[in-house]
């Protein structure tokens, strides 16, 4: 299983699956028939565990590795470095 979410990424989810997964199970202590908040809980349980694997299997299936996907790398020159090459050899 290759990595596809960047390490920001993997932070914001595992804060917020944490914060998603301490705020049900609160609510399940009150209720334990909630079953929004168990629901709730099993979504915080799976962020949380994407997060930590760095994996997200929606990403996967949608077929991109990170936002940065979206934009495409540009090209080096090939040409870049001989310009100051071509100086150092002639100063003139």
């Amino acid at each position: 299983m290759k990595q596809n979410i960047g390490l920001l990424n993997a932070f914001l989810r595992m804060t917020c699956g944490f914060t998603l997964l301490s705020w049900s199970t609160a609510k399940l202590v009150r209720r334990p028939c909630n079953y929004m908040a168990l629901l709730l809980a099993m979504l915080g349980a799976m962020k949380v565990a994407s997060g930590a694997l760095r994996f997200c299997p929606v990403k996967f299936m949608m077929g991109f590795k990170d936002i940065f996907a979206f934009f495409p790398k540009p090209k080096k020159n090939e040409f870049e470095g001989l310009e100051e090459l071509a100086r150092l050899i002639n100063p003139s």
